[in-house]
């Protein structure tokens, strides 16, 4: 997509403290999203996935939610850009787990003190679900906090086309592997991604040519 040349056109209107192009030399989001904390220079991180658009004001309300010692990490809730009710029991679901168990993922953007990311060592080098496990291991050390109310709104394709029910399976079969039965990681990446049983259930977008 265009998102290279989008991040240096606003590189040239700012400086080199407002923004930045990075070119990560390793593939991975979480190598990725390392690799580009490593070279911010502020006290705070947000961390946001590329279809996911802030709420008015978003810095202002992380600098005074992270103001708290207690809170380790800041999620907004959830929200889908959908014409699709189905899809809308995912959002609330979100937003139920993320908020009482606790459990926001990166599609909601994670902001954390720079200071409590270094302490954790940045999110783990595993293929799928750092989000998750960066989660877990900030809520030992305190509150993880999602705003209720304020939504980052985030791209409903990945629901939308297989639909909300498979998706929603997945996912769940896919956490419960992972917290409760000890699969790894690039395990359930291999799952995810590369088993015969998800490329047979699983239909893949085609790609946009122009």
């Amino acid at each position: 997509d265009d998102t290279c040349s989008i991040v240096e056109s606003f590189s040239k209107k700012y400086t080199k403290e407002r923004v930045m192009l990075l070119r990560s030399p390793e593939a991975g989001r979480s190598y990725q999203q390392n690799f580009g904390a490593l070279a911010a220079n502020g006290e705070l991180l947000l961390f946001v996935h590329a279809d996911t658009h802030l709420p008015t004001d978003y810095d202002l309300t992380i600098k005074k939610e992270l103001e708290n010692e207690e809170t380790t990490v800041v999620a907004f809730a959830l929200g889908l850009r959908t014409n699709d009710p189905a899809i809308l029991p995912i959002q609330y679901t979100a937003n139920f787990r993320s908020r009482y168990f606790g459990l926001p993922y990166g599609d909601q953007g994670l902001a954390m003190k720079q200071s409590l990311f270094l302490t954790l060592d940045g999110f783990p080098h595993q293929k799928l679900m750092e989000d998750f496990e960066f989660v877990r291991l900030a809520a030992k050390r305190g509150n993880v906090k999602t705003l209720q109310g304020i939504h980052a709104m985030s791209d409903d394709r990945r629901y939308a086309f297989n639909g909300p029910i498979k998706n929603t399976l997945l996912n769940q079969v896919f956490v419960i592997a992972y917290t409760y039965f000890g699969y790894d990681a690039d395990t359930i990446y291999h799952w995810y991604y590369q088993s015969a049983l998800y490329k047979t259930w699983f239909k893949q977008p085609k790609k946009k040519t122009e």
